[in-house]
Protein backbone atom coordinates (compact mmCIF):
# COMPACT_ATOMS: atom_id res chain seq x y z
CA UNK A 1 0.00 0.00 0.00
CA UNK A 2 1.68 3.33 -0.96
CA UNK A 3 1.19 6.05 1.96
CA UNK A 4 -0.99 9.28 0.44
CA UNK A 5 1.68 11.54 2.84
CA UNK A 6 4.61 11.46 4.79
CA UNK A 7 6.00 13.58 6.98
CA UNK A 8 9.65 14.42 8.24
CA UNK A 9 11.67 15.75 11.42
CA UNK A 10 14.13 18.27 10.11
CA UNK A 11 17.14 18.20 12.71
CA UNK A 12 18.59 14.71 12.78
CA UNK A 13 16.14 13.66 9.74
CA UNK A 14 16.75 15.42 6.81
CA UNK A 15 19.82 17.32 7.98
CA UNK A 16 23.05 15.41 9.43
CA UNK A 17 23.66 17.22 12.49
CA UNK A 18 27.00 16.30 13.52
CA UNK A 19 27.86 16.74 9.84
CA UNK A 20 26.70 20.48 9.36
CA UNK A 21 28.68 21.34 13.15
CA UNK A 22 31.79 20.24 11.34
CA UNK A 23 30.66 22.53 8.61
CA UNK A 24 30.19 24.93 10.78
CA UNK A 25 33.66 24.42 12.60
CA UNK A 26 35.58 25.21 9.65
CA UNK A 27 33.65 28.85 8.97
CA UNK A 28 34.23 29.28 13.14
CA UNK A 29 37.79 29.09 12.55
CA UNK A 30 38.37 31.05 9.56
CA UNK A 31 36.24 33.75 10.71
CA UNK A 32 37.73 34.06 14.43
CA UNK A 33 41.27 32.71 13.10
CA UNK A 34 42.92 36.14 14.97
CA UNK A 35 41.11 35.08 18.45
CA UNK A 36 42.10 31.29 18.64
CA UNK A 37 45.03 29.84 18.95
CA UNK A 38 46.30 27.60 16.49
CA UNK A 39 44.27 24.53 16.47
CA UNK A 40 42.14 22.34 13.62
CA UNK A 41 38.59 22.25 12.63
CA UNK A 42 37.71 19.00 14.67
CA UNK A 43 39.24 19.94 17.44
CA UNK A 44 36.54 22.83 17.48
CA UNK A 45 33.70 20.51 16.01
CA UNK A 46 34.50 17.65 18.74
CA UNK A 47 34.45 21.09 21.38
CA UNK A 48 31.01 21.99 20.43
CA UNK A 49 29.29 18.48 19.89
CA UNK A 50 30.73 17.97 23.20
CA UNK A 51 28.49 20.66 24.82
CA UNK A 52 25.41 20.94 22.55
CA UNK A 53 23.54 18.30 23.51
CA UNK A 54 22.45 17.69 19.89
CA UNK A 55 20.54 20.95 19.94
CA UNK A 56 18.74 20.74 23.50
CA UNK A 57 21.19 22.67 25.50
CA UNK A 58 20.01 25.88 26.16
CA UNK A 59 21.94 28.95 24.00
CA UNK A 60 23.23 30.83 26.89
CA UNK A 61 24.84 27.74 28.31
CA UNK A 62 26.33 26.68 25.18
CA UNK A 63 27.87 29.80 24.44
CA UNK A 64 29.07 30.49 27.76
CA UNK A 65 30.93 27.04 27.55
CA UNK A 66 32.03 27.62 24.10
CA UNK A 67 33.28 31.00 25.27
CA UNK A 68 35.41 28.58 28.10
CA UNK A 69 36.35 25.67 26.26
CA UNK A 70 37.51 26.31 22.77
CA UNK A 71 41.44 27.10 22.46
CA UNK A 72 40.85 31.10 22.44
CA UNK A 73 44.08 33.13 22.58
CA UNK A 74 41.40 36.07 23.19
CA UNK A 75 38.09 34.81 24.08
CA UNK A 76 35.15 36.75 22.38
CA UNK A 77 32.01 38.15 23.88
CA UNK A 78 29.06 35.44 24.11
CA UNK A 79 26.70 37.97 22.49
CA UNK A 80 29.10 37.72 19.64
CA UNK A 81 29.44 34.19 19.14
CA UNK A 82 25.84 33.92 19.25
CA UNK A 83 25.02 36.06 17.05
CA UNK A 84 28.00 33.98 14.37
CA UNK A 85 26.38 31.03 15.11
CA UNK A 86 22.76 32.05 14.29
CA UNK A 87 24.10 33.72 11.23
CA UNK A 88 26.17 30.94 9.60
CA UNK A 89 24.83 27.65 11.58
CA UNK A 90 21.88 27.11 9.28
CA UNK A 91 24.08 27.96 6.44
CA UNK A 92 26.24 25.38 7.09
CA UNK A 93 23.17 22.72 7.11
CA UNK A 94 24.29 19.32 5.93
CA UNK A 95 21.66 17.19 3.70
CA UNK A 96 21.34 13.50 5.06
CA UNK A 97 22.71 11.26 2.69
CA UNK A 98 20.01 10.93 -0.38
CA UNK A 99 17.80 13.26 0.96
CA UNK A 100 18.02 15.01 -2.91
CA UNK A 101 17.23 11.76 -4.28
CA UNK A 102 14.54 10.64 -1.77
CA UNK A 103 11.78 13.45 -1.66
CA UNK A 104 11.40 14.27 -5.63
CA UNK A 105 11.43 10.57 -5.85
CA UNK A 106 8.54 10.16 -3.19
CA UNK A 107 7.09 13.71 -4.55
CA UNK A 108 6.92 12.05 -8.29
CA UNK A 109 4.59 8.98 -6.98
CA UNK A 110 1.96 11.42 -6.13
CA UNK A 111 3.10 11.33 -2.37
CA UNK A 112 2.52 14.19 -0.06
CA UNK A 113 5.52 15.40 1.80
CA UNK A 114 5.60 17.91 4.93
CA UNK A 115 8.27 18.58 7.58
CA UNK A 116 7.67 18.68 10.85
CA UNK A 117 10.36 21.34 13.67
CA UNK A 118 9.83 22.19 17.10
CA UNK A 119 12.39 24.67 16.80
CA UNK A 120 11.78 28.56 16.30
CA UNK A 121 10.76 30.03 12.60
CA UNK A 122 13.91 32.07 12.66
CA UNK A 123 16.17 29.33 13.15
CA UNK A 124 14.54 26.85 10.94
CA UNK A 125 13.44 28.31 7.86
CA UNK A 126 17.22 29.70 7.03
CA UNK A 127 17.93 25.82 7.27
CA UNK A 128 14.95 24.93 4.94
CA UNK A 129 16.35 27.40 2.41
CA UNK A 130 20.13 26.63 2.43
CA UNK A 131 18.50 22.57 1.55
CA UNK A 132 16.45 23.91 -1.08
CA UNK A 133 13.27 22.33 1.13
CA UNK A 134 10.95 25.11 0.86
CA UNK A 135 8.57 23.33 -2.00
CA UNK A 136 7.88 20.73 0.73
CA UNK A 137 5.04 22.30 3.21
CA UNK A 138 5.97 23.20 6.80
CA UNK A 139 4.72 22.35 10.31
CA UNK A 140 5.69 23.26 13.79
CA UNK A 141 4.99 21.43 16.61
CA UNK A 142 4.49 23.19 19.21
CA UNK A 143 4.60 20.87 22.71
CA UNK A 144 1.05 21.41 24.29
CA UNK A 145 2.74 20.40 27.62
CA UNK A 146 5.49 21.49 29.71
CA UNK A 147 7.14 18.64 31.80
CA UNK A 148 8.58 15.24 32.34
CA UNK A 149 6.98 12.18 30.52
CA UNK A 150 7.22 8.99 31.00
CA UNK A 151 9.89 7.17 28.65
CA UNK A 152 9.60 3.23 28.03
CA UNK A 153 13.32 1.16 27.73
CA UNK A 154 13.96 -1.73 26.37
CA UNK A 155 15.05 -4.70 28.67
CA UNK A 156 16.24 -7.84 27.52
CA UNK A 157 17.14 -11.01 29.35
CA UNK A 158 20.47 -12.20 27.82
CA UNK A 159 20.20 -15.97 28.64
CA UNK A 160 24.25 -16.77 28.23
CA UNK A 161 24.45 -14.27 30.85
CA UNK A 162 21.54 -15.19 32.59
CA UNK A 163 20.88 -11.68 33.57
CA UNK A 164 18.61 -8.88 32.10
CA UNK A 165 19.68 -5.49 30.33
CA UNK A 166 18.42 -2.09 29.20
CA UNK A 167 18.89 -0.94 25.98
CA UNK A 168 17.56 2.77 24.68
CA UNK A 169 15.23 2.34 20.99
CA UNK A 170 15.77 6.32 20.50
CA UNK A 171 17.68 5.19 17.81
CA UNK A 172 22.04 5.36 17.48
CA UNK A 173 22.18 7.95 14.54
CA UNK A 174 24.13 11.14 13.86
CA UNK A 175 25.04 12.28 17.35
CA UNK A 176 22.66 9.94 19.47
CA UNK A 177 24.94 7.26 20.56
CA UNK A 178 22.53 4.44 21.96
CA UNK A 179 24.51 1.77 20.71
CA UNK A 180 23.90 -2.40 22.24
CA UNK A 181 26.53 -2.89 24.65
CA UNK A 182 26.50 -5.59 27.08
CA UNK A 183 28.92 -4.01 29.17
CA UNK A 184 27.87 -0.58 29.38
CA UNK A 185 24.07 0.73 29.23
CA UNK A 186 24.13 3.66 26.27
CA UNK A 187 21.09 5.37 26.66
CA UNK A 188 20.62 8.05 23.41
CA UNK A 189 20.20 10.91 26.27
CA UNK A 190 21.74 11.48 29.40
CA UNK A 191 19.31 11.38 32.73
CA UNK A 192 19.79 15.15 33.84
CA UNK A 193 18.27 15.04 37.98
CA UNK A 194 18.21 19.02 37.84
CA UNK A 195 15.36 18.74 35.33
CA UNK A 196 13.74 16.01 38.06
CA UNK A 197 14.82 13.41 35.27
CA UNK A 198 15.06 9.63 37.03
CA UNK A 199 15.55 6.12 36.10
CA UNK A 200 13.42 3.28 37.40
CA UNK A 201 16.02 0.83 38.12
CA UNK A 202 13.41 -1.97 38.10
CA UNK A 203 12.95 -3.53 34.73
CA UNK A 204 9.02 -4.88 34.24
CA UNK A 205 8.49 -7.99 31.98
CA UNK A 206 4.93 -7.06 31.22
CA UNK A 207 3.80 -3.68 30.38
CA UNK A 208 3.00 -1.43 33.51
CA UNK A 209 -1.06 -1.16 33.82
CA UNK A 210 -1.47 2.68 34.13
CA UNK A 211 0.74 3.52 31.12
CA UNK A 212 -1.46 0.59 28.41
CA UNK A 213 -4.61 2.26 29.67
CA UNK A 214 -3.21 5.49 28.91
CA UNK A 215 -2.41 4.87 25.62
CA UNK A 216 -5.85 3.36 24.95
CA UNK A 217 -7.84 6.20 25.87
CA UNK A 218 -6.34 8.63 23.73
CA UNK A 219 -6.09 9.00 20.31
CA UNK A 220 -3.68 12.00 19.88
CA UNK A 221 -0.82 13.29 21.48
CA UNK A 222 -2.51 16.54 22.77
CA UNK A 223 -5.43 14.84 24.10
CA UNK A 224 -3.10 12.62 26.45
CA UNK A 225 -0.59 14.97 27.38
CA UNK A 226 -2.52 16.16 30.41
CA UNK A 227 -2.83 12.77 31.57
CA UNK A 228 0.41 11.43 31.83
CA UNK A 229 1.05 8.92 34.38
CA UNK A 230 2.09 9.75 37.55
CA UNK A 231 5.57 8.66 38.13
CA UNK A 232 4.72 4.87 40.37
CA UNK A 233 6.92 3.70 43.23
CA UNK A 234 8.95 1.07 42.11
CA UNK A 235 6.91 -2.40 43.06
CA UNK A 236 3.79 -0.89 43.46
CA UNK A 237 2.60 -1.63 40.34
CA UNK A 238 0.00 -4.41 38.68
CA UNK A 239 0.47 -7.99 39.59
CA UNK A 240 0.66 -8.65 35.65
CA UNK A 241 3.94 -7.19 35.97
CA UNK A 242 6.83 -9.26 36.77
CA UNK A 243 9.92 -7.43 38.06
CA UNK A 244 13.53 -7.85 37.98
CA UNK A 245 16.17 -5.67 39.55
CA UNK A 246 18.46 -4.47 37.04
CA UNK A 247 21.70 -5.47 37.05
Amino acid sequence: MVPQAILFDLDETLIDRTQSIVCYAERLQRDFVDRLVPTTASIIAATIMATDERGYRPREELFGDLVQHLPWQTPPEILHLHRHWETWFPASSVAREGLRETLPSLHAQGIRLGIVTNGAVQRQQPKIEHLGLRPYQVFRRQPPYQGLALHGLNGLYIASLARWIRVDARGNTGAIDAQFSLTKEQLAFPVDPQQGEWLYETIYTAPISAVVEILQRFTSLRALWPYLPEPFAEGAVCHTAEAFPHT
